[in-house]
């Protein structure tokens, strides 16, 4: 009898099908698939572990809080998702880094000092409150008899300092305790709310996971030579290290590996982008010589207001095709355009059930050259894991400038961390001698959070190999600031051996424009389609800004936004950014057209923050730049973003006791800081400066930073230009703009059904609503609908006057409110623009609060903004209001002394407090987000 060959067998088990590949010793494949017996995710259907949270006193509500961003932005039925822990204890410890980067007056620091500890990083660590065992006992008892399992385990500052996680897990485990996840070993990186999400998804996932691989390896008679799992970094690993956290997106990990094994063509260097559209989900991801991961998951957006087009059922479906296809391109847009990839560059390598079917449609779209259709193309991520090596991977933190002294550091890490990683792969039957390394460094610039991951270049150059990737990815570099090194990582690699397997090659026309006759109509699909590329182009330049900008205030808190707007400054279309900034703007964006009309070239920026020129307070600084096509203004973008420090009075931007609008800093009607390509920081520097020579007034602390923010913002500015430009010259400027216009006309119509609604609800009453401000001022409101119209009239009579202090609000906010206001009221996917305003009368009496005379200070017009926005929701009785109060909390050091008049170096921190979303039909109140949509700054 002839003995039975061996084989491999690789299974996907995804929401829909089962897939299976085996490959024998004499060659032959099977492939075959099943459909999937039990779908359910753990994580998704939440029937994941029962587990505790363990973390430092005063956090417990870290996970509930979260970020307080919206899930989505125009949705007055707020729901958030819910934690993942059954419980949250806290624990008595406490620890704190005892420097910081921006002291401006920094000393030795004693390490006899008991309560001190040098970490292996070289931070510095106090101990302000140790760990009292006993009582931790004593807790962990508590949830061991009330029938835990399960723990997470999470701490301040634990990535630099593990000490207190590894007593409490010793204790935990001295206990009973089965399962303890650890963030320090996770993830020891500084973001607490991270460490903290990945610690609790390993806890909740990876006892149920470890009891479905249990059964699974014992369903075999004979225990096969290797059972390996696909993780979601793209590496297999042993059933004894396989965990939940690591197998949330193993599934399509397999996908990318076999894309990148199969479909990569080292020779010809070709980056793919890989486009797996299953029959749960639709995964995107890109490789380019090296793994990076970025997938998002993509749905059909909702169909527009009725057009009173006539349309076939097949015209119907065709444009609902047509809207799959370009939502499920944004994603592409986003790994590639956003950051500094051009999509035509790339191939298209499509998989999964349904990828075939839709992969010429988004080729054609994207103007992607070739299409590769692997033959296992509808089982390819059971494929690839056929295909993957075996991974272990460990990361130490680190925190100290780079230099060349410190190469030598970062070698003998490298070697450390090599051992560490070849003995565990050891471990898995990997023979020494097969295995490889990857090493990295996560380096970012001093006093910028954003890290790139550096592998080794040759000869080590790492400087230069963070500066091009930097240059590549955000089109500039900071020249004079230091590099930090935040970690040091290996990867090592069990090597396996691939062969490239046949395909299918379609080779894509090239893109010409399409055809700009003019219709008589408006297409409903296309409509649909511009909408989509106009938001697309919208996050692409909030993208760009966010990961180019210096300050927390933007890049951490988010606190920023980004619109097109028409060549007469009106709103087209905006990313879900901030409510408050994205009505006012294009007050903004008028003035400065109404100043600069006629006067304008390519390579012009402009910038402005006034509140009698479409500002709203003055920390938001608004950058502007004219698209031009054909020697034609054909567009306007912008990016606003709030900067902490502008100068004045106080210590942050927002100045409690301000009375002047001088005393609140930088304030600026028009500067062209930008000509003809050229930035002008001669003069902006000296905007800045200028500040100080008002009386008791300091200059921003951080000029530097400021300016690299604003370069910041004219990248995004870039971004969309870039963009726009391509859509004009994809589609003509005529279509363009004839569908830039319709889509205000669309928005329009969609307000005027709504008021027509409420007026046939409602009657022909007035609609009417009163709000207070804390100290009794009141804003009245009375809507007046004409139902035959469908037109209204905001009137604002009867609010109160202006105050002699920083609550007043330039009439741009009111505005700003109303739109806001009215696009939430609309259950439709549509971008919010100028067409929502164009029905409505907004009527404010001048010298009330809220249309002050000019001069007073704004800097607390905050306040007004949520405060019209809660009138205006109870007039057409859709919510509830919460606190209405937009707290903001700020504090630092340095500036001109007010008593002494010498002006110090120092810094300072701004900090926005969600107060709460009130309650709406069919949904409680959410206590823990924030309606203006800004995030807090991490703790630590």
């Amino acid at each position: 009898m002839a003995p039975v060959p061996s084989v491999s067998i690789t299974i996907d088990r995804g929401g829909t099908f089962c897939d299976v590949w085996a490959h024998t010793a004499d060659g032959k494949e099977i492939v075959f698939k099943l459909l999937s017996v039990d779908p359910a995710s753990a994580l998704l259907e939440r029937k994941g572990e029962r587990f505790a949270l363990l973390t430092t006193e005063g956090f417990k509500d870290i996970c509930r809080i979260g970020d307080q961003t919206r899930p989505k932005l125009f949705e007055l039925n707020i729901r958030k998702p819910g934690v993942l822990y059954s419980k949250v204890v806290e624990v008595a410890e406490r620890v704190t880094v005892e420097d910081y980067v921006l002291n401006p007056h920094p000393a030795e620091i004693d390490l006899s000092d008991p309560d001190l500890v040098k970490t292996s990083s070289g931070e510095i660590i106090r101990v302000l409150k140790k760990l009292d065992h006993a009582a931790v006992r004593k807790q962990l008892q508590q949830l061991f008899d009330e029938g835990f399992r399960s723990l997470a385990i999470c701490f301040l500052h634990s990535y630099l300092f593990p000490d207190h996680e590894n007593e409490v897990a010793e204790i935990a485990r001295d206990v009973g305790f089965d399962f303890i996840s650890l963030s320090s070993e996770l993830s020891p990186n500084i973001k607490i709310l991270h460490r903290t999400t990945s610690a609790c998804a390993d806890a909740y996932l990876s006892p149920t996971v470890k009891r479905y691989v249990d059964g699974f390896v014992s369903g075999f008679s004979v225990l096969p030579k290797r059972v390996d799992f696909m993780q979601s970094d793209g590496g297999l690993s042993t059933a004894s290290k396989f965990t939940g956290l690591k197998a949330i997106l193993s599934g399509p990990a397999g996908g990318v590996v076999a894309i990148a094994r199969t479909c990569y063509d080292p020779e010809e260097g070709t980056p793919v982008i890989g486009f797996d559209m299953g029959g749960t989900s639709t995964d995107i991801s890109r490789f380019d010589r090296i793994f990076e991961h970025v997938f998002d998951t993509t749905i059909s957006a909702e169909i527009n207001a009725t057009l009173d087009v006539p349309m076939t059922a097949e015209e119907v479906a065709s444009g609902f095709l047509a809207m799959a296809n370009e939502t499920m391109s944004r994603p592409i847009r986003n790994i590639t355009e956003a950051r500094g990839f051009a999509i035509n560059k790339h191939n298209l390598a499509s998989f999964g059930g349904a990828g075939g079917q839709h992969a010429c449609a988004i080729a054609r779209i994207l103007g992607m050259p070739r299409i590769i259709i692997h033959k296992y193309s509808s089982i390819l991520s059971a494929y690839g894991i056929g295909l993957a090596d075996i991974v272990a991977e460990t990361a130490v933190p680190a925190a100290y400038v780079f230099t060349d002294n410190a190469l030598d550091t970062v070698l003998a890490h490298f070697d450390t961390l090599k051992s560490k990683t070849t003995a565990e792969l050891v471990s898995q039957g990997v023979q020494p001698e097969l295995v490889e390394h990857a090493c990295y460094l996560s380096m970012r610039y001093e006093g910028s959070d954003t890290n790139l991951s550096i592998l080794q270049p040759q000869g080590n150059d790492f400087r230069t190999a963070f500066v091009e990737a930097h240059r590549r990815e955000f089109a500039f570099e900071l020249a004079n600031r230091p590099i930090v090194v935040d970690a040091v990582r290996v990867r090592g690699i069990g090597c396996k051996l691939s062969v490239l397997d046949s395909h299918v090659i379609i080779d894509m026309p090239s893109k010409e424009r399409l055809s700009v006759e003019e219709e008589s109509s408006i297409n409903p699909v296309e409509l649909s389609t511009f909408a989509s590329r106009f938001m697309s182009i919208a996050e692409q330049m909030g993208n760009t800004l966010q990961r180019t900008s210096i300050s927390t205030s933007i890049k951490e808190r988010l606190d920023f936004s980004c619109a097109l707007f028409t060549p007469d400054g009106k709103l087209v279309a905006n990313a879900p950014h901030i409510p408050v900034h994205l009505g006012s703007m294009q007050f903004a964006i008028q003035y400065q057209h109404s100043v600069w009309q006629g006067k304008l070239q390519p390579g012009d920026v402009l910038l402005t923050n006034h509140p009698e020129c479409g500002g709203t307070h003055l920390p938001d600084l608004t950058v502007v730049t004219p698209v031009f096509a054909d020697g034609q203004l054909v567009f306007y973008v912008a990016s606003r973003g709030h900067h902490t420090d502008i100068g004045g009075i106080g210590i942050t931007s927002m100045i409690p006791d301000s009375k002047q609008l001088w005393q609140e800093g930088l304030a600026i009607r028009s500067l062209r800081i930008v000509s003809g390509g050229a930035f002008d920081e001669a003069a902006v520097r000296k905007a800045f400066l200028d500040v100080a020579n008002m009386p008791g007034c300091s200059a921003t602390r951080r000029l530097n930073d400021n300016i690299s923010d604003l370069k910041a913002q004219i990248a995004a500015n870039q971004r969309g230009i870039t963009l726009l430009q391509a859509l004009c010259c994809e589609f003509g400027t005529p279509r363009v703009q004839k569908y830039m216009y319709s889509i205000q006309a669309n928005a329009e119509l969609a307000v005027r059904n709504l008021f027509r609604r409420v007026a046939h609800e409602r009657g022909p009453a007035p609609l009417t609503a009163t709000d207070y401000y804390d100290d009794g001022t009141p804003i009245r409101l009375a809507i007046t609908i004409d139902a035959a119209t469908g037109s209204a009239v905001f009137d604002f009579a009867g609010t109160g006057p202006q105050t002699h202090g920083n609550m007043n609000s330039p009439v741009s906010i009111t505005h700003s409110a109303v739109i806001y206001a009215l696009r939430c009221l609309i259950d439709l996917d549509m971008p919010l623009n100028q067409g929502c305003l164009n029905p409505v009368d907004i009527r404010i009496p001048r010298g009330s609060i809220l249309n002050p005379s000019p001069a007073v200070a704004v800097c607390g017009s905050t306040i007004a903004s949520q405060r019209v926005v809660d009138a205006i929701l109870r007039a057409f009785g859709a919510a509830a209001a919460s606190q209405g109060c937009a707290n903001s909390l700020g504090w630092g050091e340095g500036g001109r002394d007010p008593v002494t008049g010498v002006v110090a170096p120092g810094w300072n921190y701004g900090e926005a407090l969600g107060g709460g979303s009130g309650g709406g039909w069919g949904t409680p109140p959410e206590g823990d987000d924030d309606v203006g949509d800004v995030r807090p700054l991490p703790t630590q």
